[in-house]
């Protein structure tokens, strides 16, 4: 990617650039962080869903799916595969009456993920083997143990988050 040190040498009255702005974008440019050709790579990756009326989404997995695919293309991963297991928790909560399970322990207290996970393999087949891997990613990444090295791996939990981003499109898919 060409530097872009001229394009700020401008006079212009309405462009109020300062020195250190320069500065800080060209830090930023040259940093680690800046991999726009990985960006590209994953946005092509990136699966569609198939939804006929988005709209009629909840909000809260609009959101859900909007924050994975900016974890995703940036290369979050620990924060995609948190915000996959969310996805994953409140898809099956919100649709546990169409999967045909009981999510709650008793009053308001949810039963555990895995459990549910497992509670809707009736219903979600195969998936929830999938379904359960990602919550295990998930775990192991937010609740990481000494001899965990998922986190430590950055291809494997890129692995995990393009196997992750399949299965919430997938599960998305079949519950709404």
């Amino acid at each position: 990617m060409e530097r872009c040190d001229g394009i700020w040498d401008w006079n212009d009255e309405d462009f109020a650039f300062q020195q250190e702005d320069h500065g800080a974008a060209l830090r930023l440019i040259d940093s680690p962080l800046f991999d726009p050709e990985s960006w590209l790579r994953r946005v092509a990756e990136i699966p569609p869903f198939a939804i006929r009326k988005p709209e009629h989404l909840p909000y809260h997995v609009r959101v859900r799916i909007e924050e994975m695919r900016q974890h995703y293309i940036f290369g979050s991963w620990i924060g995609f595969l948190a915000t996959a297991r969310a996805l994953i928790e409140f898809a099956l909560v919100d649709r546990s009456n169409r999967l045909g399970i009981d999510p709650y322990v008793y009053a308001r207290r949810l039963k555990g993920l895995s459990e549910l996970v497992e509670e809707a393999r009736p219903n979600l087949g195969a998936m929830s083997t999938r379904l359960a891997a990602v919550v295990r990613a998930a775990n192991s990444v937010l609740h990481p143990r000494r001899d965990d090295k998922l986190v430590t791996i950055p291809q494997l939990m890129e692995r995990e988050a393009r196997r992750g981003f399949e299965v919430c499109v997938a599960l998305v898919e079949r519950v709404y």
